[in-house]
């Protein structure tokens, strides 16, 4: 059974139902007929060739939709009608030859020979039945269209190969590839030669290696902290400074390039006892175990620097980091008797640094000189008489109670107001710190009652700590 087959007529535009053995128009007889098919494609714009068709006056060309793709559409009518100047206009017929029909066309009835010159050859001779003849013919006619018809679309006019599947096809490549020619990967390698240190490396570019330029580094750095290190830029010495020797592992950034991967082993940097070469500007920087501090017997705080350095600029603060400070080594600090110390120096323009003893050393209590308000008062001193009236007061309670609780905790907390601990002499005996010289006096009331006598007053030895004297009763 023959496959039904669309055929359009190119005379009078009418499609219809036909076979294998269809040669003319059902309408109006015209041989100038072809197979349909549907051929709605999207073709880019730029992959049309060059259009010279000669369109009617007034035609408007389709435009492309927001995508940029312009859609064609072959359409077959079943009318006379003509096609709408808005659809899409179809491409140009490749020529072709005519096909006949045997029967009788509209336009009359062609003679033998002419019939006979349009047959192919294959056709005549197939035998004498007119049927025969007119089967072989017709699948000779369909396969010269059919190759015509394919050659067009060859030509770019129906392009069946789904392109934006081949467009993101090659997108996904061409990113892959520019990715890959963008990456930059450098090696570097830090070699020890005669005591000193050189660099070298390679810069991997996609799939190409090369040597890497010194000149093109704009920064050496330690990956741990990115301290900066200086180097020659054309033997590739590396220079630093003493505090920077041990185990560093490299980085670099280049002038031109954006680093992604980093490779570097590990080195163990030294000068080898030998003085830090001047190339590395060295900044020459003030240790706290150099910075010293002591106090006088009138109050006054001496700040010494342990370094025979010779600095631009020294500035000392004795009231924390924040400051003020100073360009004086030597401050009263009778206001801050029995505080903690905090004490900083600032060397030039480099940030401050902390005295080792600040938050566990005090300011020692000011036995002398000690400041006064307008109206006679303290003023953040100590007030030296009414501290030894106190004492004093309280020594005796205790020698003469040592069960007294409240005289024993006020004796121990003036004694030992001090920078020491206080020293107690027992019947001449000396005993220093508090807990050993009050335990003697309570263990011999506990035992056989005895009492003491404060003898005099409470004195400060040293501007550093008390001396107790007692005498049993």
């Amino acid at each position: 059974m023959s496959e039904s087959l669309k055929y359009r007529c190119n005379n009078c535009g009418t499609v219809w139902d036909g076979d294998e053995f269809t040669l003319d128009c059902d309408s109006c007889s015209s041989s100038d007929i072809e197979i349909a098919k549907e051929l709605t494609q999207k073709i880019k714009k730029e992959d049309l060739p060059e259009d010279k068709t000669i369109r009617p006056e007034g035609f408007q060309s389709p435009e492309p939709d927001d995508h940029g793709t312009v859609v064609l559409k072959n359409q077959g009518g079943t009318s006379n009608a003509p096609q709408s100047s808005s659809s899409a206009p179809e491409p140009p017929r490749p020529s072709q030859p005519q096909l006949t029909s045997p029967r009788q066309s509209a336009k009359g009835q062609p003679d033998n020979q002419t019939r006979q010159d349009n047959v192919s050859p294959r056709a005549s001779q197939g035998g004498s039945s007119g049927k025969s003849k007119k089967s072989g013919g017709s699948k000779a006619w369909i396969f010269i269209l059919l190759i015509v018809l394919i050659g067009g679309a060859a030509g770019g006019y129906f392009y069946t190969q789904n392109k934006d599947s081949d467009d993101d096809n090659n997108s996904v490549a061409n990113e892959e590839q520019e990715e890959n020619l963008e990456r930059v990967e450098v090696k570097l390698t830090i070699a020890e030669k005669n005591k000193s240190f050189f660099i070298s490396g390679s810069v991997i570019e996609g799939n190409s290696e090369s040597s890497l330029n010194l000149e093109d580094i704009s920064k050496l750095y330690r990956v741990s902290d990115l301290r900066k290190f200086n180097f020659d830029d054309q033997s590739g010495q590396v220079y630093f400074c003493e505090e920077m020797e041990g185990t560093v592992v490299f980085g670099v950034d280049l002038k031109d390039k954006k680093v992604d991967e980093l490779s570097s082993d590990a080195v163990e940097l030294s000068l080898f006892g030998r003085s830090a070469p001047a190339e590395a500007n060295c900044v020459y920087r003030l240790e706290d175990d150099k910075i010293d501090v002591n106090f006088t017997k009138d109050c006054m705080m001496l700040i010494k620097i342990n370094d025979d350095h010779k600095f631009n600029s020294i500035l000392v603060s004795v009231s924390g980091v924040e400051g003020p400070f100073k360009d004086k080594f030597k401050w009263d600090v009778s206001a801050k008797s029995n505080e903690e110390l905090d004490v900083w120096v600032k060397q030039d323009d480099l940030d401050p640094v902390a005295y080792t003893q600040n938050g566990k050393q005090q300011v020692p209590l000011c036995i002398s000189g000690s400041p006064k308000a307008e109206d006679g008062k303290p003023a953040g001193g100590v007030d030296i008489p009414k501290m030894i009236e106190d004492i004093t007061k309280a020594a005796a309670s205790f020698g003469l109670n040592p069960r007294d609780r409240a005289s024993a905790s006020q004796l121990q907390q003036l004694s030992m107001s001090l920078t020491k601990q206080p020293v107690f002499v027992i019947d001449g005996e000396s005993i220093s710190g508090y807990s050993v010289g009050t335990n003697k006096i309570k263990t011999n009331f506990r035992n056989d009652g005895t009492t003491y006598i404060l003898v005099g007053v409470p004195e400060i030895v040293d501007n550093q700590y008390f001396k107790l004297t007692y005498k049993s009763k």
